[in-house]
C-alpha cells in the first residue's frame, strides 16, 4: 500500500510541475517581447508537455 501511495504522489507532482511549465510558456508567449521570448515560450511548453 505504501508504494502505491508514493507512486500516485509522484504522478501528481509530475502533472503539477508539467502544468506549471506549460502555463509559464503560455504567459511568456502572450507577451510581445521578441523572438527570444517566442523560442523560450516554445521551449517551456515543450518541456512541460514532455515532463
Amino acid at each position: 500500500m505504501e508504494g502505491k501511495l508514493s507512486s500516485e504522489n509522484g504522478t501528481a507532482k509530475a502533472i503539477l510541475y508539467g502544468g506549471i511549465l506549460i502555463m509559464l510558456g503560455h504567459i511568456l508567449l502572450a507577451m510581445p517581447i521578441g523572438m527570444g521570448a517566442l523560442f523560450a515560450s516554445i521551449a517551456l511548453i515543450t518541456l512541460g508537455t514532455a515532463y
